[in-house]
C-alpha cells in the first residue's frame, strides 16, 4: 500500500517492520483524543465568559492541561495498539516523567 504514495526501489530499501493494530486500543485512543478536546474547547468558552482575569487564566491553564495530557494519553494508548513482532515493554517511571514537556 505504500507503494502507491513513496518510490521504495532497489535491494536497499529498508523492509517495513510487520504489526498488527489492536481495534478496541485504537478506538480508545481516538475517544480519548475527541473527549480532551471537547474538555479543552468547553473550557475556552468558560474563558470567554469569566467575569474575572483570575478565573479567565484558570480556565485557560485548566483546557491547556486537558488538551496537552489527552494528546499525550492518546498517544500512548495508540503505542500500546500497535504490536510488534517481538516484545516491548515500558516504564512506568519514566513513561510518567515524560508527560511533562
Amino acid at each position: 500500500m505504500l507503494d502507491r504514495f513513496f518510490l521504495i526501489e532497489g535491494p536497499t530499501a529498508p523492509s517495513l517492520v510487520p504489526g498488527t493494530h489492536d481495534a478496541m486500543l485504537v478506538g480508545l485512543s481516538v475517544l480519548t483524543a475527541v473527549f480532551s478536546a471537547y474538555i479543552a474547547l468547553q473550557l475556552a468558552v468558560k474563558a470567554r465568559e469569566s467575569p474575572t482575569p483570575l478565573l479567565r487564566r484558570a480556565a485557560l491553564t485548566a483546557g491547556a492541561l486537558s488538551l496537552g495530557v489527552g494528546v499525550w494519553a492518546m498517544h500512548f494508548i495508540g503505542m500500546l495498539a500497535f504490536q510488534l513482532c517481538t516484545q516491548v515493554s515500558y516504564d512506568r517511571g519514566i513513561t510518567a516523567l515524560s508527560v511533562l514537556p
